[in-house]
């Protein structure tokens, strides 16, 4: 069994297929692919443990001003962050992208490009893949959701208040390619 201690906020998440989705036998570990895995000795089914994706909005208005989310909820609760969150079932990258934004944020937004992908190891959820997009916003009428205790558009030196490297370093990216002589 796969276990975690979230120390911060006193969750222990399991992560452990016990029986075949397939035909309900119960698991089995064997190495498969140089890896051990549960897989099932009657119909071969194999549990294949997966990333989670991440998607992220590095979301800017006319002003080329960035919009920023300070968390409402674990993890990372009342710290700086891009919105984004978990894809859902059935949708793009790009489609889960603007869907986070608009549910944490109220604003509206397309798609202009993929700023690139970042990988985490998270006690929580396991291995992370972010993926990063470049949002230029059509509505900027902020709307927070009870994810969000602030949401705000901000210049770029303001952006030190974020607290995830890898979301700077996506951000320092966007603005040396998307808006480079704008700043």
């Amino acid at each position: 069994m796969i276990t975690g201690k979230n120390k911060d906020i006193g969750i222990t998440i399991i992560m452990e297929k016990k029986f075949c989705i397939q035909c309900g036998l119960q698991l089995q570990k064997k190495a498969i692919d140089g890896r051990e895995r549960f897989f099932c000795s009657k119909c071969s089914w194999i549990f294949y443990k997966n990333p989670l994706p991440v998607a992220v909005a590095i979301c800017y208005n006319e002003e080329g001003q960035l919009l920023i989310i300070q968390r409402g909820i674990e993890p990372n609760k009342g710290k700086w962050s891009l919105p984004g969150g978990f894809l859902e079932q059935g949708e793009t990258p790009e489609q889960g992208c603007l869907r986070e934004l608009y549910e944490e944020t109220g604003v509206s937004g397309h798609i202009r490009s993929n700023i690139g992908t970042g990988y985490s190891q998270s006690e929580l959820y396991g291995s992370i893949i972010f993926l990063y997009y470049s949002v230029m916003a059509k509505d900027i009428n902020i709307v927070i959701s009870n994810e969000v205790m602030q949401a705000e558009f901000v210049h770029r030196t303001d952006i030190k208040r974020i607290h995830s490297d890898m979301h700077k370093k996506f951000i320092s990216i966007f603005y040396d390619t998307e808006l480079k002589g704008r700043e």
